[in-house]
C-alpha cells in the first residue's frame, strides 16, 4: 500500500503544478516506508530519509548544473528535471523494497556495527556537500545579481568545509578497514590454531591405532621371528625387526616441548616439512605460561617461511634440516629458528610470489613479539636464516588445551572438536 502511494506521488511531483504539497507528501510516504523497515528504531528512520533528503539536494543541483552545460539548448529544463528526479525516486524505491525483501537482518546487523561517529560525519558530509550544490546554482542563476566577491568567499569557505569533512570521513573509513583486516586476520590465525589442535589429536589418535594394530600383531611378529632365527635366518630376522621396529617409530614420533600447542604446532609442520623434503628438528623448551595465541602466531608463521624458503632451494635428495632450539632463561623464553637459505636479501623481505601473505607472517611474528616486551633478531640470512625471538614470560599461566593421554583403549571425540 505504502509502495503504490509513493509510486504514485512520485509521478504527481513530476507532473503536477503544487510542488509544495507533492514534496511534502512524497518525503512523507518515504518517511513511513522506513518506518515500516526499521520499526524497531526511529533513529534509523529518521537518520535514513534525512540521508535521502540529503542526497536528493546533493543530486538536483548536479543535474541542473550539467543539463547547463550541455553544448546543445535544451527547450523545457524543468521538465526533464522533473523526469530525472522520478526515475531516481523510482530506482530508490526499488533498491529500498529489494533490501527490504533480501537484506532486511543483514542490513540491520551491519548498520549496528557502524560507529555513531560515522553516522554524523555523514550527515554533515552530506549536508555541507548539497549547500554547496544549491548555493552554486542559486550563483548561477543569479550571477548578475550577487557581487562576486561575496559569492567567491562563501563558494571557497563551503569548498574548504566540505573538503575537510569528506577527509574526517575518509579517514574514519580508513581506520575501519584497517580495524577490520586485523581483526580478519586475528579470526583466520584462531581457526588455524583449532585446525592445528585437531590435527594434532588425530595424528595422535592414529598413533593409538598403530599401537593396537601393533600389540594385536604382536604374537603374529614374534612367530615369525622365531622361525626365522629357527631356520638360521639371522639376516632376514634382523630385517624384519628393523621393519617393525622402523614403522613404530616413525608412527610414534611426536615433539615434547612442555607446551601443548607447541606440539601441536611443531607435529602439524613437521608433516607439511616432509611433503617438501624437509625435516624439522626440535631441541629444548617452550613455556606453557605463554598464551595460545602468541605461541601459534609466532611458531606458525616462523616455520611457515623456513619451510616455503627450503621449497626455493635448488632440488636435491638430501633432506633439509630446519632446527628450532628453545630455552628458557629465567621469565625469558629463547627461540631460534634456522633453515637453508639462498636469499642474500639484507632488509629481509619476502621473495615470495604471495609477497602480501608472506610479508604480514613475519609483521605479525614482530607485532606479538614486541606486545612480550621482546625483540627479534635476523643475524644472518645467507647460507642460513636465522631467526632469534627473545620475550617475556607472562607471570600467570595461561590455560592451554592438555595433551590427551596416549593409552591403548582412549579415543577423542572428533566430531565433538571440529564444533569448536
Amino acid at each position: 500500500m505504502l509502495t503504490a502511494l509513493y509510486l504514485t506521488t512520485a509521478i504527481a511531483y513530476t507532473y503536477y503544478p503544487n510542488i509544495i504539497f507533492n514534496v511534502f507528501t512524497l518525503y512523507l510516504l518515504l518517511f513511513a516506508i522506513m518506518l515500516s523497515v526499521h520499526r524497531d528504531s526511529k533513529f534509523m528512520t529518521l537518520y535514513i530519509t534525512l540521508i535521502y533528503l540529503l542526497t536528493d539536494s546533493v543530486i538536483s543541483p548536479l543535474l541542473t548544473l550539467l543539463i547547463k552545460a550541455m553544448p546543445f539548448p535544451i527547450s523545457n529544463t524543468e521538465l526533464l528535471l522533473k523526469s530525472i528526479s522520478l526515475v531516481l525516486n523510482l530506482i530508490t524505491l526499488c533498491v529500498v523494497l529489494y533490501l527490504r525483501k533480501h537484506h532486511k537482518s543483514g542490513i540491520r546487523y551491519s548498520v549496528k556495527l557502524l560507529p555513531k561517529k560515522i553516522y554524523s560525519l555523514l550527515i554533515v558530509s552530506l549536508a555541507l556537500l548539497g549547500t554547496l550544490c544549491v548555493v552554486e546554482t542559486k550563483i548561477e542563476e543569479k550571477k548578475n545579481e550577487i557581487p562576486v566577491e561575496i559569492s567567491d568567499r562563501v563558494m571557497s569557505v563551503l569548498i574548504a568545509l566540505t573538503v575537510l569533512s569528506s577527509l574526517v570521513v575518509m579517514i574514519f573509513m580508513l581506520m575501519n578497514c584497517i580495524s577490520k583486516f586485523y581483526f580478519e586476520s586475528t579470526s583466520q590465525l584462531l581457526n588455524k590454531q583449532v585446525n592445528i589442535q585437531l590435527e594434532h589429536y588425530e595424528k595422535i589418535e592414529q598413533i593409538n591405532r598403530d599401537v593396537r594394530e601393533f600389540r594385536h600383531d604382536y604374537r603374529n611378529h614374534m612367530i615369525c621371528l622365531h622361525t626365522l632365527l629357527k631356520n638360521n635366518e639371522t639376516s632376514k630376522a634382523m630385517d624384519y625387526l628393523c621393519s617393525i621396529t622402523d614403522h613404530t617409530i616413525r608412527s610414534l614420533r611426536s615433539f615434547r616441548s612442555g607446551n601443548s600447542v607447541a606440539d601441536a604446532i611443531l607435529n602439524d609442520k613437521c608433516g607439511n616439512a616432509r611433503a617438501h623434503n624437509c625435516d624439522i628438528q626440535f631441541n629444548g623448551v617452550i613455556s606453557d605460561r605463554i598464551s595460545a595465541f602468541d605461541i601459534c602466531t609466532i611458531l606458525s608463521n616462523a616455520l611457515d617461511n623456513s619451510i616455503e624458503a627450503c621449497q626455493r632451494l635448488p632440488e636435491s635428495e638430501e633432506v633439509r634440516i630446519i632446527s628450532v632450539d628453545c630455552s628458557v632463561d629465567g621469565c625469558i623464553q629463547l627461540i631460534q629458528v634456522k633453515n637453508p637459505s639462498v636469499s642474500e636479501d639484507s632488509n629481509h623481505k619476502t621473495s615470495k610470489a604471495d609477497k602480501e601473505n608472506h610479508g604480514f607472517g613475519l609483521y605479525n611474528i614482530r607485532r606479538t613479539v614486541k606486545a612480550l616486551n621482546g625483540r627479534v633478531n635476523i643475524p644472518s640470512t645467507s647460507p642460513e636464516f636465522i631467526l632469534q625471538i627473545e620475550l617475556m614470560i607472562p607471570e600467570k599461566a595461561v590455560p592451554v588445551p592438555e595433551n590427551p593421554d596416549v593409552q591403548e583403549d582412549e579415543g577423542f571425540d572428533l566430531k565433538q572438536l571440529r564444533h569448536i
